[in-house]
């Protein structure tokens, strides 16, 4: 499995619900410089960082999913149900929400024995003149945004966080291929504790993802938006890394990435420097190949 199972966990309570809780490569006519060399597959540094590139990629179409989920959700509801996102204890667990300004927006807070989960997402839907809505009846475009922080609440043992910022824009609603823009920020920080210190320090491993995807194009399914996969599209960003082992100095490069969607098959090129990585996996399928 690429993802971590703390992320796996959160991404299971984000695709259920409406409004809840990075991506880089080149285009089609990007060229590599002919000063670029490949990498060594076997590189630990890499071997790392693609696997953080994994996890972006299954936190970016699960995060998208989520924002095509309100549409159903909201053909004639006014106003957002909390219990949308999941079980609420009225002992530990707030939520709330409300339509203001022509934006829906709900503040969810979860509180649970080993973790803790903190959203707020806003989202605005609009017709065919642009203007905003209060559902989704007749929906031809929608921004949604989406703020989240997955915290553990045990840090002295190995432990990994997460938080994130997403904001996309979905056009083409009103027909059966929607396009999606926007932006993401996505970080992941870890620690892994040593059981003899003297000899293997403790480590700190920091990930910050920053990117764009530009016409990330879905496709309607015969259940309407519920497929999130992309059948064509881009995303690029850059990941500065961040390493520390035990009292030592902390460690920064700065990567980047390029993805390419096709039919839910994503080709990426990792680059730090003059040194790339390229390889093809498939992420999804698409309502397309359904």
């Amino acid at each position: 499995m690429r993802s971590h199972k703390s992320l796996k966990l959160l991404l299971g309570l984000v695709v259920v619900t409406c409004l809840t809780m990075v991506w880089v490569g080149c285009s089609e006519d990007e060229v590599v410089s002919t000063q670029a060399t490949p990498g060594d597959v076997t590189d630990p540094e890499y071997l790392v960082i693609n696997e953080q590139v994994g996890t972006f990629i299954d936190s970016t179409i699960a995060i998208t999913k989520s924002g095509l989920v309100c549409i159903s959700q909201m053909v004639t509801d006014t106003l957002v149900d909390p219990v949308n996102y999941g079980p609420i204890d009225p002992e530990t667990d707030s939520a709330s929400s409300v339509y203001t300004g022509g934006w829906h927006i709900v503040y969810v807070s979860q509180v649970e024995t080993a973790y803790r989960i903190a959203i707020r997402d806003s989202v605005q839907y609009r017709g065919v003149d642009g203007a905003p809505q209060a559902t989704s009846s007749g929906l031809a475009s929608m921004t949604y945004g989406h703020q989240w922080i997955f915290a553990m609440s045990d840090t002295t043992v190995d432990y990994v966080e997460f938080d994130g910022e997403q904001r996309f824009v979905y056009t083409g609603l009103n027909t059966t291929s929607a396009t999606i823009n926007g932006t993401s920020e996505f970080h992941v920080h870890s620690k892994d504790y040593s059981s003899n210190p003297d000899i293997w320090p403790d480590r700190i491993r920091d990930f910050s993802f920053t990117a764009t995807a530009t016409d990330l194009v879905v496709v309607q399914s015969m259940s309407g938006w519920s497929n999130a996969c992309p059948t064509s599209g881009t995303v690029t960003g850059t990941i500065e890394f961040v390493s520390q082992d035990g009292a030592g100095d902390p460690t920064t490069r700065t990567w980047t990435f390029s993805l390419v969607f096709a039919d839910g098959v994503v080709t990426q090129t990792i680059r730090r420097g003059t040194t790339y990585w390229t390889s093809t996996v498939e992420v999804c399928i698409p309502s397309s190949a359904t």
